[in-house]
């Protein structure tokens, strides 16, 4: 797989020909813990989430979903995932740092955001391995959320010229922001 061959697409809708294979990869990927298909159909119906496709010639080889968080100022990663035949490439921090340059050009922002499982297992601290070597920070402050029983930190990658003027760095704020962006993916379940 070289460099050159791959081509990110960032979608404002779930289209018909980029949508049912990064569908697949987001099944597989997260079997547990993953929004259900209503609700992801309702994010983007709604304008709150974007779509991002790594093509490989033809091939959807990665996706994640992001929504920009209500302070405007930062990209929440709700999910990122690697087709299984293309991990260990190096494809995972390729759409990393695609994301980085997309939000910061086309959206202006200044930070993007992820939230990690806390708990210190095999699979949690790869993960965070995975985003520590993406360029994250990791913040402090564990959040306990009412529905899971998982504990999270959230993690912040600052996307201006000098990481200093990063929005937010306080991991309880970046929490403020990430529990807003689920509130409104799930809100409409409510009406």
């Amino acid at each position: 797989m070289e460099a050159e061959q791959l081509k990110l697409i960032t979608l404002d809708r779930l289209d018909e020909k980029w949508w049912p294979e990064a569908r697949r990869i987001y099944h597989q990927s997260f079997e547990h813990g993953r929004k259900p298909d209503r609700i992801i159909k309702q994010m983007f119906d709604r304008k709150l989430s974007f779509l991002h496709v790594v093509v490989d010639k033809s091939a959807v080889a990665a996706m994640a979903i992001t929504g920009k968080a209500e302070n405007g100022k930062a990209l929440i990663i709700d999910y990122l995932a690697v087709k299984e035949e293309y991990r260990g490439r190096g494809l995972g921090e390729w759409l990393v740092k695609a994301l980085a340059s997309w939000a910061a050009s086309e959206l202006q922002l200044e930070e993007m955001i992820i939230e990690v499982e806390s708990e210190h297992l095999p699979e949690n601290d790869l993960r965070k391995r995975f985003w520590l070597k993406c360029g994250f920070r990791m913040t402090d402050y564990v959040h306990t959320y009412k529905w899971i029983p998982e504990t999270y930190q959230a993690m912040y990658l600052p996307l201006t010229p000098d990481p200093s003027q990063a929005a937010v760095e306080d991991g309880q704020a970046l929490f403020q922001q990430i529990t807003s962006f689920h509130h409104q993916s799930f809100r409409e379940l409510n009406n």
